[in-house]
C-alpha cells in the first residue's frame, strides 16, 4: 500500500512554497489564534454579563430595601397618627364624660337648692299661717291674708 499525502489527493489546490512545504488554498493557519480570540472576547461579553447581572440585582435589593425602608416609614407614622388620634378621642370622650357629670352634678345641686328652698318657704308659710289671728273683716276676705 502507497501511502498518499494530503498534497497528493488535492494537487489541483497546491501552492507551491519555497521551502517545499505545501499550502493548500482556502487552509487557514490563523484559526487557532483566531478561536482563541474569540473565545476571550466571550469569556470578556459573558464576565461583563454577569457584572452587569450583578449590578442589576444589587441595584434592585437596594431599591427594595429603600422601598420597604419607606414602607416602613409611612407604616410606623400611620400607626402614630391612629395612636394619637385614638388617643385624642379617648381624651375628647373623657373631658366629655366629664363635663357631663358636672353638669349632671350642677343640676342636681339647683334642684336640691330649689327643693330646700321650696321646703323652708313651706315652712315659713306654715309658721306664718299659724302665727296669724283669724280676724273676719268685714271687707276683705280670709284669703286675702295669704295673697301677698
Amino acid at each position: 500500500i502507497i501511502q498518499m499525502r494530503k498534497a497528493d489527493y488535492f494537487a489541483h489546490v497546491l501552492r507551491p512554497q519555497v521551502s517545499g512545504c505545501v499550502e493548500f488554498q482556502g487552509e487557514d493557519h490563523q484559526e487557532e489564534n483566531r478561536i482563541r480570540s474569540q473565545q476571550m472576547e466571550q469569556r470578556a461579553y459573558l464576565t461583563q454579563q454577569i457584572e452587569e447581572n450583578r449590578m442589576k440585582a444589587e441595584l434592585e435589593r437596594k431599591q427594595n430595601m429603600m422601598y420597604d425602608k419607606q414602607r416602613l416609614a409611612v407604616a410606623d407614622k400611620v400607626n402614630r397618627n391612629q395612636f394619637e388620634f385614638s388617643n385624642r378621642n379617648l381624651n375628647v370622650s373623657q373631658t366629655a364624660m366629664n363635663e357631663n357629670l358636672r353638669l349632671d352634678a350642677e343640676r342636681k345641686e339647683r334642684e336640691r337648692q330649689a327643693k330646700l328652698a321650696e321646703q323652708q318657704r313651706d315652712r315659713d308659710e306654715l309658721a306664718w299661717t299659724n302665727a296669724t289671728k283669724l280676724e273676719y273683716h268685714e271687707t276683705k276676705s280670709m284669703a286675702d291674708k295669704f295673697l301677698k
